[in-house]
């Protein structure tokens, strides 16, 4: 589609320790996070950071669904130290730099933990960049929350603490992992490039408060919380090879909820090895070049994210009620 990019999907897990999830802090330490542009993830001479930070009410409801947009940029510094003489046919030195800040939009929507993310420039900074980014960012939040949770004697006593480290305890550091969520007409299109598949792993992610109706990872899920394992893995494996029509019933399903991380090998049509994850199988929904207003854009993208969803390409979980109770006193904060 000529003018146009793609938007992605993705789940957004974030858990802080054992206990913790997103919607836990998600006013005191997640949205100030966002909104704080002091919190910036640092290396070199590149920086990236979140600006132009909404906080969207999206669609009316009890509770309303509420997100947050915004623009990620990534600033650097572009060098060169030569180029190509097509006079001569040689190398010559050519020392120059140039700044570039390529950004993407995204929504994150509080209700569902889902991640509505568009590139809007050539090499913008994806989905995995922005985990790192935001996991760094609501960690340097965190740091100033518990400094302001140490001075109020109150919320301390009220919290039955007395110390930096015992604080530290109840508010453990935030772990984030984007899953990219794909459809199953993507996991089929994927595995249509298989000739043989000999493994096939599943790795559960750490999830929000979300029910997932598949009663098998339902199964694996209250197994590895009953166990406290923090990584739980599923692996089927044959080097003659695997059912590929099974592979597709069992597992196309999940590629749509995104509390799962699928890794596929085996061989090409051609007999060379392939592997493959959820990245490869990710769905993008091409998307004519929108506003560069957040509001305006997040409004369009919500709207297509609406429609995928409508259609059956991409599964949403079950609002919890703890979470529900949560988004209506954000709501009463942010209106």
């Amino acid at each position: 589609m000529p003018g146009s990019r793609n938007l992605e999907f993705g789940n957004f897990h974030c858990r802080f320790g054992d206990s913790k999830k997103l919607i836990d802090l998600a006013d005191e330490i997640v949205i100030p996070a966002f909104q704080n542009r002091k919190n910036v993830r640092s290396y070199g001479k590149t920086k990236h950071l979140f600006i132009d930070t909404e906080i969207l009410f999206l669609e009316p409801g009890d509770p309303p669904t509420i997100g947050i947009g915004g623009r990620y940029v990534k600033d650097t510094t572009l060098e060169r130290e030569q180029i190509l003489d097509l006079t001569t046919g040689k190398l010559k030195s050519d020392h120059r730099s140039m700044e570039s800040s390529p950004s993407s939009l995204f929504v994150l929507i509080l209700n569902t933990h889902r991640l509505i993310f568009y590139k809007e420039t050539k090499q913008a900074p994806g989905m995995p960049s922005f985990a790192m980014t935001a996991e760094k960012i609501i960690n340097l939040q965190r740091k100033t929350y518990l400094g302001k949770l140490y001075k109020n004697k109150k919320q301390l006593k009220e919290l039955g603490v007395k110390r930096k480290h015992e604080l530290a305890l109840l508010f453990p550091p935030a772990k984030i992992e984007i899953v990219p969520l794909g459809s199953e007409e993507s996991f089929s299109k994927f595995l249509g490039e298989f000739k043989k598949i000999t493994s096939v792993e599943v790795r559960m992610v750490n999830t929000n408060d979300e029910i997932d109706p598949e009663a098998l990872f339902e199964q694996l899920e209250r197994q590895k919380d009953l166990l406290g394992s923090k990584r739980s893995r599923l692996i089927h494996s044959n080097a003659q090879g695997l059912e590929m029509s099974e592979a597709e019933a069992q597992f196309a399903p999940i590629a749509q909820r995104g509390n799962t991380e699928v890794k596929i090998s085996g061989t090409d049509l051609k007999g060379d090895a392939l592997k493959g994850n959820n990245e490869e199988f990710r769905l993008r929904i091409p998307i004519v070049k929108i506003s560069q207003d957040v509001k305006a854009a997040a409004k369009v993208m919500f709207g297509k994210y609406q429609e995928v969803v409508d259609s059956g390409l991409i599964a949403v979980p079950e609002v919890a009620a703890k979470v529900k109770n949560i988004l209506k006193l954000i709501a009463n904060t942010y209106k």
